[in-house]
């Protein structure tokens, strides 16, 4: 640590007054000894005290000078330095301060930026609230309609509902009722599942005499349409086996077909013309000579005799449509013999057409067919009941596709 300039020069005052105290003190002892020696050796004496005492005190006036010389030298040289540092220190504490202004700035102007794009983002959000609104209060005004509309849909559908139940009421009431058919055919059961309320698919069944006539029918179309046909179809068998006593398949096919291309006679085919008709299986039996005559309009029916399996497919033709009206159409009748446990199965298509399984295909005819030929030695009923189960399984949750009728006769 350096000392200051008046510490220094009240070193050197002090250093001077005891140089002099010492001049003073070697005076007086040489002027002592005057007093008692010679006065030309005293005189020498003191001359010499004198130069001695002088050089002494410039040379440390020297040293003193350069001592504070040096000193302030250091000095400078020390506060150059400091300030210097001081200086460095500024600089680097200013442009550290520079960037954060910088840094406050650009944030300054980020959030000034993020302001505006609130503010428009505000605008634009408070505009779509406000079509939102709009859009709601017209989706309320619509949900109103709709379900106004929806009411009055369901009290349609409500009453369509009840019509359509009479609607089964009146058709069913043209089926023969199963007591009768047991009747004449103790061993006779059947799988009736419509698609719909009503349907197309219907059986029919009359005797006189030693004959049984009983018939399987699928008319085109299901629901209403398919019950519309059902009701002609039954007029027509009524008409032909009972009224005209007509009993020979082919020849029922044949007349079937001509009087329903009377009730639906085109004289072109547009649009609008429809693919009228319906196939069916029909059996005349003949107790007296224990024979059953059999003919189909395109469908296959199934004969079981001794346990053994045999399919009959029916005649090309279907009954009314567009085929038979360009071309006269041929059936052929199937006579056989039948003695006890023979057995006759009529099927509609809707089962063999049906989506299921995992592969969500078609029934098909050969799986019918071997799910009658593992069912054979089981009761006409008991079969039936496997044939409505598999149907129900194989369908699942898929939409029934049309509706399903088999027939099964057992002498």
């Amino acid at each position: 640590m350096f000392v200051s300039i008046s510490e220094l020069v009240y070193c050197v005052s002090d250093s001077v007054a005891l140089i002099n105290q010492r001049i003073s003190q070697k005076t007086q002892s040489n002027t002592n000894l005057v007093e008692y020696g010679n006065s030309d050796s005293i005189k020498i004496m003191v001359k010499q005290n004198l130069l001695h005492t002088s050089i002494l005190l410039f040379t440390v006036l020297i040293i003193l000078i350069i001592l504070l010389i040096v000193f302030l030298i250091l000095r400078s040289i020390f506060k150059k330095r400091r300030n210097q540092r001081i200086q460095e220190i500024v600089e680097n504490r200013t442009k550290f301060i520079s960037k954060e202004i910088d840094k406050l700035q650009q944030q300054t102007d980020s959030l000034k930026e993020s302001n505006f794009e609130a503010k428009t983002l505000n605008k634009e959000l408070i505009s779509e609230s406000q079509q939102l609104k709009d859009i709601n209060e017209q989706i309320l005004e619509q949900n109103k309609k709709i379900e106004e509309q929806s009411k009055k849909i369901h009290q349609k559908n409500e009453l369509l509902t009840q019509s359509l139940n009479y609607a089964r009421r009146i058709q069913h009431s043209i089926f023969p009722e199963i007591a009768d058919i047991k009747k004449v055919l103790p061993k006779t059961s059947i799988f009736f599942q419509p698609k719909e309320i009503v349907s197309g698919d219907f059986y029919w069944m009359h005797s006189f005499d030693e004959f049984i006539v009983i018939a399987e029918v699928d008319c085109t179309g299901h629901g209403v349409p398919g019950a519309f046909m059902s009701m002609i179809g039954n007029t027509l068998l009524n008409e032909i086996i009972i009224n005209k006593k007509i009993l020979s398949p082919q020849e029922i096919l044949r007349k079937l077909n001509e009087e329903l291309l009377l009730i639906f006679d085109h004289d072109d085919f547009d649009e609008e013309a429809q693919d009228e008709g319906m196939d069916l299986t029909i059996a005349v039996i003949n107790q007296s000579t224990k024979k059953v005559e059999i003919a189909s309009a395109m469908q296959n029916f199934f004969i079981i005799s001794n346990n053994e399996v045999s399919v009959y497919r029916g005649d090309i033709f279907s009954i009314g449509g567009l085929i038979s009206r360009l071309k006269k159409p041929e059936y052929t009748t199937h006579v056989f013999d039948y003695n006890e446990g023979f057995r006759i199965i009529m099927s509609s298509d809707g089962f063999v057409d049906q989506f299921g399984g995992k592969e969500k295909d078609k029934y098909g005819v050969d799986r019918f067919y071997r799910l009658i030929s593992e069912s054979v030695t089981l009761t006409v009923e008991e079969q039936l009941l496997k044939i409505n189960t598999t149907f129900n399984q194989w369908k699942s949750s898929q939409e029934q596709m049309d509706d399903v009728l088999i027939l099964a006769i057992e002498f």
